[in-house]
């Protein structure tokens, strides 16, 4: 992985970051507090103890997956029914990665330039890596993700399917 890594030119690989943190920003894989099961917790009790129904967090409404549903994992080892950002050999984000590097990577390759990227990324302080029930896996640092004014155009297809299944 890291020998590809290095073989691509510093343009593409910066491409190729962009893809990787583009996909893991819209999946919502990013270490902050607001989505820290342990945060959420502390904050529905000091909820239910301060505030009255409706308006206090009720038990049910906590959400005990939100750990999954917010780490990316690279490989097959979470099943399609795992509530992961998952990323394999055959997805959508390494075959981008291939088409962004402009060679042919073999499958085999693919996983390890991944996991690579993240290592690289890692050292960097931009993803952080999480042990999610038996699988490990990644979120973006707080401070990688950065806000800026748009030209206002969404992407069609592109949007968060959380956030868009919102209006259905």
């Amino acid at each position: 992985g890291f020998a590809l890594l290095a073989a691509t030119p510093s343009g593409t690989r910066a491409a190729m970051f962009r893809d990787v943190f583009d996909t893991m920003r819209q999946g919502l894989a990013v270490a902050v507090d607001a989505l820290d099961q342990t945060e959420l917790l502390q904050v529905s009790e000091k909820s239910r103890s301060v505030l009255k129904d409706p308006w206090a967090i009720s038990a049910e409404e906590q959400y005990k997956d939100l750990n999954f549903l917010t780490t990316l994992v690279v490989g097959l080892a979470a099943g399609k029914y795992d509530r992961v950002v998952r990323v394999s050999a055959r997805s959508g984000l390494a075959h981008r990665l291939v088409k962004l590097a402009g060679m042919d990577i073999p499958l085999a390759d693919r996983e390890p330039l991944l996991e690579a990227m993240l290592a690289a990324a890692a050292q960097h302080r931009m993803v952080r890596q999480f042990s999610v029930g038996q699988l490990s896996g990644w979120r973006l640092a707080p401070g990688t993700v950065r806000l800026k004014l748009g030209v206002g155009n969404p992407d069609s297809g592109k949007g968060n399917a959380f956030f868009t299944g919102l209006d259905a």
